[in-house]
């Protein structure tokens, strides 16, 4: 079993926002909502968590928001995706 499932997701009051890479590139994308709702709990303290195969333990990125520096503020949008393969980040846009 993967151990990505052992971590306290976001929606159950944890500091982990785990999410499955199903797509098949492996790219996966996260909401800015729940980025914010994490933000205003945790700082910049929280993590992402990607996994893509149930069956391998270790299988997952768990990766520390603030090692990101993807949102400089509040008031910046950017859409933010993530590939499991080189961890490439794609910004897009502000406002």
């Amino acid at each position: 079993m993967n151990k990505a499932f052992k971590f306290k997701n976001w929606n159950t009051g944890g500091k982990h926002y785990v999410l499955n890479a199903t797509s098949h590139n492996k790219w996966v994308g996260f909401q800015k909502s729940v980025i914010e709702k994490l933000k205003k709990k945790f700082g910049d303290d929280f993590y992402l968590v990607i996994w893509t195969d149930r069956q391998k333990d270790n299988d997952f990125f768990n990766i520390p928001f603030k090692k990101l520096n993807i949102y400089s503020s509040m008031n910046t949008r950017r859409l933010v995706s993530l590939k499991t393969d080189g961890l490439q980040l794609l910004k897009m846009g502000n406002s």
